[in-house]
């Protein structure tokens, strides 16, 4: 490994995604799988409420007040539910005020309707989220919901 002393951290990483083929990796980027594997280690996280590979079956009658509606496989796939409201979470940088909290007035949002989650979700599950990154490819495809972490 001393080869890569002189080397910058940037460069390590792209070293890394192009020859590492650890198989832990993709459990480490499958956003339920790293829930198990944090768990095993005594790490909490948030409480999958609902595991799906089928969006029409999301029991939205029952969902709580807040929460996530995730994909496991990419990244920027979140829907937010706050009470009734459903908007396009992505990373959340239009939604969390410089104080770190939801900022769920803000104009530059709009809320998503029941067809218009599933139509998303649907296309997450046929969505490779980077071909590039190999970690990504044996990720089996899930929508989950979760609980919502507040600050």
């Amino acid at each position: 490994m001393t080869v890569f002393n002189n080397l910058t951290l940037a460069a390590k990483i792209r070293w890394r995604m192009k020859y590492d083929r650890n198989p832990l990796l993709t459990q480490l980027q499958d956003k339920l799988a790293v829930k198990k594997y944090a768990a095993q280690r005594g790490v909490p996280s948030t409480e999958v409420l609902f595991v799906t590979q089928n969006p029409e079956t999301i029991p939205f009658g029952d969902l709580p007040e807040k929460c996530f509606i995730k994909a496991n496989h990419g990244r920027n796939w979140n829907i937010l539910k706050n009470g009734e409201n459903y908007v396009d979470f992505k990373g959340g940088q239009k939604l969390i005020s410089t104080n770190g909290f939801y900022d769920l007035a803000s104009k530059t949002q709009k809320y998503l309707n029941l067809p218009k989650i599933n139509e998303m979700c649907t296309k997450w599950l046929n969505t490779i989220y980077c071909t590039t990154e190999w970690a990504y490819l044996n990720i089996p495809p899930a929508i989950f919901v979760e609980t919502l972490i507040e600050p």
